[in-house]
């Protein structure tokens, strides 16, 4: 059956209807389905956590291959529905919550995110998990298209979002999705993103890091010195001194450095007078 008569066929076998408060848009396209899946790289040995099953679409593929799907659904107009799959595959475990208050520090170290996560959340769930403690081994999300080609922007294009993704992984836009493969159909496009290599940092460089670059977005048409200058009480020759002796341009704007040039100027001297 064609996934978007099963949608329909489901929405009205169980009296639902699709919530946009929920950012509730149903995937509609088996090739997409497959491309999340292939990105995921799933395994017979994998727990996977799943944000926003909505219909089971995606849920009960990934339950024919993985060890375990946990998933979090905050709807819970969707119990039937989700309950009966459930039945079928005693490896789903259902949590009935907001998943900015799942508590991820007790999965199973090198578990998995693939989801269509809702859009409106896609900041706070970003951060949640990727500076966790317990980070996923990656992260495949089905995201808002312009929100993926802004977190996976290289230097020239660099915003506090980009930079809050890349210092902890590495993103890659898999597949460009247009809104006709979703039901109803959404105002905007999507994308699936990859997200990978996840790493966990220093803790005091993390800091540093932050409010450098905090300071360093402040004011995007002026010069990164000239907004450092300002928030750290810096003069700006002493800036651009240090700026000249870890081989950065004392012209350059914020959005042009890339995480390795913040990174330099967080071991510089000054990054210090703010511990």
């Amino acid at each position: 059956m064609d996934i978007k008569i099963a949608s329909q066929h489901l929405l009205n076998s169980y009296g639902l209807y699709p919530d946009k408060h929920k950012s509730q848009n149903f995937l509609i396209s088996e090739k997409v389905y497959e491309k999340i899946l292939t990105a995921a790289e799933v395994t017979a040995e994998d727990v996977v956590l799943e944000i926003g099953p909505g219909l089971g679409f995606l849920t009960t593929r990934l339950l024919d291959t993985v060890k375990k799907v946990i998933a979090i659904e905050y709807d819970e107009k969707l119990k039937a529905l989700l309950n009966t799959i459930a039945s079928s595959y005693p490896h789903l475990e259902l949590h009935w919550q907001n998943v900015l208050d799942f508590d991820e520090r007790n999965l199973p170290t090198g578990y998995k995110i693939v989801a269509n996560i809702p859009y409106h959340l896609t900041g706070k769930i970003l951060s949640k998990f990727i500076t966790s403690a317990n980070k996923p081994s990656r992260l495949v999300l089905m995201l808002q298209r312009e929100v993926a080609e802004r977190i996976c922007a290289r230097a020239g294009n660099h915003s506090l979002l980009s930079l809050s993704i890349q210092y902890y992984g590495q993103p890659k836009i898999i597949a460009r999705v247009p809104s006709s493969k979703f039901y109803p159909r959404p105002k905007v496009d999507s994308a699936i993103i990859l997200i990978d290599h996840l790493q966990q940092v220093d803790e005091m460089q993390e800091k540093k890091f932050w409010h450098l670059a905090r300071i360093g977005f402040s004011s995007k048409r002026k010069t990164l010195v000239h907004n450092l200058s300002a928030g750290l009480h810096k003069e700006k020759d002493e800036l651009k001194t240090l700026f000249n002796s870890v081989n950065l341009n004392p012209l350059a704007r914020a959005q042009e450095l890339e995480i390795s040039d913040w990174l330099k100027l967080v071991e510089v001297e000054f990054a210090s007078d703010y511990t």
